[in-house]
């Protein structure tokens, strides 16, 4: 799971989307697709994939914990919500916390018309179990 520390929007009705407090935690749902094997010169050099992430974000995480309805599942101003990293080196993911960071970086620094929530502003977090 990932925290965004900053206030965001979504954009359901132009500029009359719902604003979202700072300590919202995302459920991150990657999907891996499209694995291809990389040749460098007739050499093996690897397996890369194309990784979806899906999220659901509640409004803090007291209300993850108690099953609470889901926040949102529409698009948002600051990042995208289904955003999809490409040609991902698959060898170079040792952890959960890597794949998350994948999705850390683009909430944090947007990127194709997302601005960001600005560096700093997201953590990786682990919730107790309900």
């Amino acid at each position: 799971m990932i925290q965004i520390n900053a206030t965001t929007h979504t954009d359901l009705d132009g500029d009359n989307g719902l604003t979202i407090d700072t300590g919202s935690v995302l459920e991150v749902k990657p999907k891996f697709h499209s694995r291809r094997k990389v040749d460098d010169q007739g050499a093996y050099a690897g397996v890369q994939h194309d990784i979806e992430f899906e999220v659901d974000i509640y409004k803090n995480m007291a209300s993850y914990e108690s099953m609470k309805s889901v926040l949102v599942r529409s698009f948002m101003k600051e990042y995208d919500i289904n955003f999809t990293a490409y040609d991902v080196d698959i060898q170079t993911i040792t952890s959960v916390t890597d794949l998350q960071n994948i999705l850390k970086d683009h909430i944090e620094n947007g990127g194709d018309g997302y601005p960001g929530v600005g560096a700093g502003n997201c953590a990786i977090v682990w919730p107790s179990q309900p």
